[in-house]
């Protein structure tokens, strides 16, 4: 066997990959998130809605989340299995994409037409089936990554492409929910989220087939290793958590991150910072417009980076910077007037204001990006470390202590928003400015991102995969492919 250093100093020559399937693959993943984005609003349907408090709907999406991600080690197992005539990836993609897609109906137009005495239980079972079909469909994109191209240069397109789709979906959904929001009376309408629903359904239904066509011809058993001499098993599950370090250490890093971001993002944090803080709810629309070219032009610049220097390096500089705009954004609400950041008065507060929120979402984007390689990265190392081409395994294993730790998010905002007295209803656009309003505003939508990323610098530091490592990994990786087929040609001679 070539010892390390040959291995590394080999011309890797990776097989090309059409540009259109690069831009068209990414578009499912940004599909599916629509309905992340459609269910952060779950807790304003479920409770003003619905008629469910605030402390037991979050506790509800916990467990639930819980529950389903107990199925999603499984769910992996079985696509890892999987060598139909139909591909590993279009069969579990279709059925998870239709029935989230028909749960999160259910959710919306009928849970609150159902008798109180069963509605909890009605919508926790169709709440579980919505996660069920929505982590498939997130597993079944999963594996299908590592096919697409191998080529280190060419795997931050797919996840840069990713995020800028997801970006500007974003955007056209703050400025949407601006709009459509105040036309329906606030949170508290039906006729809400049943707009928000069908549109969310027919973008993600272009995005989806999008997305199908791409992967159509590449969906095919050798494409994806042959393990049907030795089938992946439950061991090996096991064997990766005790055995693949880099996959350790990016748990550790993407599931406190996932949280954090969760808790951030979630909708009663935008409408405390700019709702009741600022007091102008409007204006995130007003800035999810102004950045949408200023971030589509920095994920380029993101794209090309992690090409140059790998994810790993990338991710560091990210983290610095997002870092030291998430100190300076909140200091500039405490230490000024947030009133004053208005576009029709434009001042010294708006400038500063848009100056250091431009900072902080495009490093937050960028290091969300930097964290798309790493996966095909990790599944890589995995059949360079193991010899089993298992996606399904580290992708499965992952989903599941992501989602364990991420669905406390609901849990979180809900507990700490019910500890200043919203115990039944959640802050709204007409709810005054308190001290603890602003204190849990500031922590929850900043503060828990700052303590994540600490962590996850220390996490990057034993983190080995840089671009060195990986061009070594796939060296190898193509010497023992080569080998096994001239083996296999050999033996039907």
């Amino acid at each position: 066997m070539e010892n390390s250093k040959d291995i590394k100093e080999q011309s890797v020559v990776y097989e090309n990959i059409k540009l259109w399937r690069l831009i068209a693959w990414p578009m499912g993943e940004s599909g599916r998130i629509l309905f992340l984005m459609l269910m952060i609003l779950l807790s304003f349907y479920a409770t003003g809605i619905a008629g469910l408090g605030v402390v037991l709907v979050g506790t509800l999406i916990t467990a639930t989340r819980i529950l389903d991600g107990i199925t999603d080690p499984l769910m992996g197992l079985w696509i890892d299995k999987t060598q139909g005539r139909f591909g590993k990836v279009r069969p579990f993609a279709i059925g998870s994409w239709i029935v989230m897609v028909g749960c999160a109906f259910l959710i919306f137009f009928t849970t609150h037409h159902i008798p109180e005495s069963f509605r909890v239980v009605y919508f926790v079972l169709i709440y579980i089936l919505y996660m069920m079909g929505y982590s498939t469909l997130g597993m079944s994109f999963g594996v299908a990554n590592p096919i697409i191209t191998k080529d280190p240069k060419k795997r931050p397109i797919i996840f840069g492409l990713s995020m800028g789709y997801t970006t500007t979906i974003g955007a056209g959904f703050g400025m949407f929910l601006a709009s459509v929001a105040p036309r329906h009376g606030g949170f508290g309408s039906a006729g809400l989220f049943h707009e928000l629903w069908l549109t969310f359904t027919l973008l993600s239904a272009v995005m989806f087939i999008a997305s199908m066509v791409a992967i159509w011809k590449l969906d095919v058993p050798e494409n994806f290793g042959n393990n049907k001499k030795d089938p992946v098993k439950v061991k090996d599950m096991i064997s990766t958590l005790k055995g693949n370090r880099p996959f350790q250490l990016f748990m550790i890093t993407n599931i406190t991150d996932r949280l954090s971001q969760n808790i951030a993002n979630h909708q009663v944090i935008n409408v405390m910072i700019f709702g009741i803080i600022i007091g102008d709810f409007a204006i995130t629309g007003a800035i999810s417009g102004i950045m949408l070219v200023p971030n589509l032009l920095v994920l380029l610049f993101g794209m090309r980076l992690v090409g140059k220097i790998g994810a790993k390096k990338a991710y560091i500089y990210t983290i610095w910077s997002a870092m030291a705009f998430g100190v300076l954004l909140p200091l500039l609400l405490i230490f000024g007037e947030p009133t004053l950041i208005r576009f029709d008065r434009i001042g010294f507060m708006t400038v500063a204001f848009v100056i250091l929120n431009f900072g902080f979402s495009v490093s937050r984007l960028l290091s969300n990006m930097c964290v798309g390689p790493m996966t095909p990265d990790i599944i890589d190392y995995e059949t360079y470390r193991s010899g089993k081409f298992a996606p399904g395994v580290i992708v499965a294993v992952n989903s599941f202590i992501d989602k364990f730790v991420t669905s406390l998010y609901q849990a979180i905002v809900a507990i700490v928003v019910a500890m200043i007295g919203f115990t039944e209803t959640l802050p709204d656009l007409d709810t005054p400015l308190t001290n603890e309003i602003f204190a849990v505003a500031i922590f929850l939508g900043f503060g828990v991102l700052i303590f994540s990323w600490i962590l996850s610098l220390i996490c990057m530091k034993f983190y080995p995969l840089d671009r060195a490592k990986m061009e070594e990994i796939q060296a190898e990786l193509k010497r023992r492919k080569e080998e096994q087929e001239a083996q296999e040609a050999f033996g039907k001679m």
